[in-house]
């Protein structure tokens, strides 16, 4: 999820959705949104608090996305920037290998499951088709809510936080913040995520729970829609490459390398059919 995350246009929900934690992520995370955790660690109650927050779940996924944020970071902006035909190659295989693994989940396919998988392609699809806001400096009120508005997407399986960090306007801003250490402004930054995801987690949670084939299906749209996104080969440019647009690869500036680029894709779906084999049993 880590690893997924620190790319924009890929999704760290995707990853959770594939291994089959994502309610149980959501239901963990929900559980900050009520008064009964606070009363307990303000009462000095760590162990019930700890158990109530599924904290044997949450702290190794946890140090698994910081281990990854740290240790990949580099490497994957730098793959990103020389070989980002390849990368977005294999996480290509890996998206629409989830859409089909994700399908498998569905308890009652219905037709109202498939005009609800249309409407979360079509949502997808215009999200990443959106041009990036320019103009001047970001206000703190601004900061906040795309904290917000990002940390609640990457919730969601096929729609990146990053790339709408990078909608936004925001995503080179919060990287210089991390290289200069702006504290006030990672500190809005984080207070609009944690807002965010206490909220939007509680509500999925409860949708999923009520309407889970609906959910899934809606899900399986979003993955879908935002695919192009993904495609491997991109016009050359100044702008960064997930922002460029899509080219057949005979048309691509350098070596398409259509091959390896495939090879790659098999990878990341075998990857994800493995995942989803494993979290079956």
């Amino acid at each position: 999820m880590g690893a997924a995350d620190l790319i924009p246009g890929v999704s760290g929900g995707t990853v959770a959705f594939i291994s089959g934690i994502y309610a149980r992520l959501l239901a963990a995370i929900s559980v900050f949104s009520g008064a009964e955790i606070w009363r307990e660690l303000l009462r000095g109650a760590i162990a019930p608090a700890w158990r109530r927050a599924d904290g044997f779940f949450l702290a190794p996924l946890l140090a698994g996305i910081l281990s990854a944020i740290v240790l990949l970071g580099g490497l994957l902006h730098y793959l990103l920037r020389h070989h980002a035909h390849l990368l977005l190659g294999f996480f290509f295989g890996m998206v629409v290998a989830s859409a089909a693994a994700v399908a498998l989940r569905l308890l009652r396919p219905r037709f109202l499951h498939l005009t609800l998988a249309f409407a979360g392609g079509a949502i997808a699809f215009a999200v990443v088709t959106v041009p990036p806001l320019g103009g001047g400096e970001p206000g703190m009120l601004f900061v906040f809510s795309g904290g917000a508005v990002a940390i609640s997407a990457m919730l969601l399986p096929g729609i990146s936080g990053s790339y709408l960090l990078l909608i936004l306007g925001l995503y080179e801003k919060i990287l210089s913040a991390l290289h200069e250490r702006d504290i006030l402004l990672l500190l809005v930054f984080a207070a609009g995520c944690g807002a965010g995801l206490l909220a939007f987690a509680r509500i999925l949670t409860r949708i999923l729970r009520r309407w889970h084939d609906g959910v899934i299906s809606f899900l399986i749209g979003v993955m879908l829609g935002a695919l192009p996104k993904l495609w491997p080969w991109k016009t050359a440019g100044e702008e960064k490459t997930i922002l460029r647009a899509n080219v057949l690869p005979g048309d691509f500036s350098g070596d398409a390398q259509i091959l390896f680029t495939a090879i790659l894709a098999l990878a990341g779906a075998g990857i994800v059919f493995l995942l989803h084999s494993i979290s079956r049993r």
